[in-house]
């Protein structure tokens, strides 16, 4: 996640006990920014966030269709799927 979804994340009271979430600094990191595109084949935004589960991309938002209901309802329902 970029800075921006982690701050939602915060001030929505998310609660990600099942999820392991990792924020990504892409100007101090921008060749993981691009094995991410390169391995699970989405195109970098920001802020963006990306749910992999078994190796691959799950789901996916970027901009202003990142919110916090958003996010529940794509982590929950690719956390409970095979």
């Amino acid at each position: 996640v970029s800075s921006t979804v982690w701050d939602r994340l915060q001030r929505g009271g998310m609660a990600l006990a099942d999820v392991d979430c990792f924020y990504l600094d892409l100007l101090v990191h921008r060749d993981v920014s691009q094995a991410i595109v390169d391995r699970y084949g989405v195109q970098h935004e920001s802020p963006q966030v990306i749910v992999v589960k078994n190796g691959q991309s799950v789901w996916d938002a970027s901009h202003f269709a990142i919110t916090v209901q958003a996010m529940q309802e794509g982590i929950i329902a690719n956390n409970h799927s095979g």
